[in-house]
């Protein structure tokens, strides 16, 4: 484990320790590097305060507040070191009532969520109290200490066991799972931003699916997701909820993913981007891939469609209409003939240009015109791609505009 470690973390670990304090690397680093994943970004613990933080490195910065959390940045790293805290009291069901700090690492790690983020590392030795090690090797999201407690402290708990397993593609502890159900109500003191970012990250996560149970429980269903019901299940039982397991073969591209997971819910596209605050251009987007899903294409609508201004590319959006529905296999194999034979599929790829018109004596919008009547010729018969083929076509059209 201690190989995975980036070397100017543990240099700043030592740096902290040789002063007499501890000092430990906590949260999601430890937990990736058990499971054998180079950590992205660090969080430290330590008994030092602030002030002492900030003299002994003197290239970081105060940027925790209350939190007493010091950023430190060094050549594209960055890690944040916060004084071992204990919190106290959840009154808006969010934010602690009290911070208290001079406590030990033991009171700071039984503040945490997850047992797999309250695990500690010196150096040397793993301090984990609360089996999080076990959890990590189980692939399972489980509290730290009575699950209704920590959801009930901070609504934003919830998302983020959600977020955690669809991500690390770990089951949500039964106990856990049941505590997020039940208070699923705290959710609504969470600041739609932050809903929205921790809900992202679990829709775009590897494991989506770890979502359903909470779903098909109505732990959404006031902000308008709702887990709807598919007509029967393969033995002809009564209406099942349906899955998000499709969503997991969507390229993990912001907007596709997005389309796909309100699509499989059948969700209110307009209503959810104007809730969670997404530009407008963004649900325009959503139409227009609603408008392309409603049935598979033909070869020169599927090459029409690659001509005009796609948010993705055809490629990711026939495999994002793929992983929704089997009918649109045709489409993707389809496309995938398209382009092997090198068909002209836009502007870009037509063999004359505006400035080609222009010396045929054409002007202003009348080249845009002729582009588009050329560009659809070649669409439906892709070898009269060739310049002297397209200025005789464009000749004849003028003779036929007189």
């Amino acid at each position: 484990m201690k190989e995975l470690f980036d070397p100017r973390v543990t240099e700043v670990l030592r740096t902290v320790q040789d002063a007499g304090f501890a000092c430990v690397i906590v949260g999601g680093a430890v937990r990736d590097a058990l499971r054998g994943v180079r950590p992205g970004d660090y969080d430290l613990a330590c008994s030092a305060d602030p002030a002492q933080l900030l003299a002994l490195l003197p290239d970081a910065q105060a940027t925790g507040g209350e939190y007493g959390t010091v950023t430190l940045e060094r050549g594209g790293l960055r890690c944040e070191i916060t004084p071992f805290r204990a919190e106290g009291g959840y009154t808006d069901s969010r934010h602690p009532d009290e911070v208290r700090f001079g406590v030990s690492l033991a009171e700071d790690l039984a503040r945490r969520d997850f047992t797999v983020n309250a695990m500690a590392w010196d150096g040397k030795t793993l301090t984990d109290p609360f089996d999080g090690q076990g959890d990590v090797q189980r692939h399972c999201i489980r509290t730290v200490g009575d699950p209704l407690r920590r959801f009930n402290e901070d609504g934003l708990r919830i998302l983020r066991a959600l977020r955690f397993a669809s991500v690390l593609d770990y089951e949500l502890e039964p106990a856990t799972l049941a505590a997020a159900i039940s208070c699923r109500g705290s959710l609504r003191g969470v600041s739609l931003p932050r809903l929205r970012s921790e809900l992202q990250a679990a829709v775009l996560g590897s494991a989506p699916q770890r979502l359903d149970a909470f779903l098909a429980a109505g732990g959404l269903r006031w902000l308008g997701l709702r887990m709807p019901l598919t007509a029967a299940d393969t033995e002809g039982n009564a209406s099942v909820p349906c899955s998000l397991a499709p969503l997991a073969g969507v390229p993990c591209r912001m907007l596709l993913r997005w389309w796909a997971f309100l699509t499989l819910l059948d969700a209110d596209k307009k209503y959810l981007c104007g809730k969670l605050g997404f530009a407008d251009s963004f649900y325009r987007d959503m139409v227009l891939l609603d408008a392309y899903f409603a049935a598979p294409a033909d070869r020169i609508t599927l090459k029409r469609r690659a001509a005009k201004r796609l948010p993705v590319s055809m490629d990711e959006l026939l495999d994002t209409f793929c992983a929704l529905d089997a009918r649109f296999e045709a489409d993707r194999t389809l496309w995938q003939e398209i382009t092997a034979a090198g068909e002209p599929c836009g502007m870009d790829t037509l063999a004359i240009t505006g400035r080609d018109l222009l010396t045929l004596g054409l002007r202003g919008p009348a080249i845009g015109k002729r582009l588009q009547l050329l560009l659809e010729a070649v669409l439906a018969e892709p070898q009269l791609n060739n310049i002297d083929t397209l200025i005789a076509l464009s000749n004849a059209l003028d003779g036929l505009g007189r």
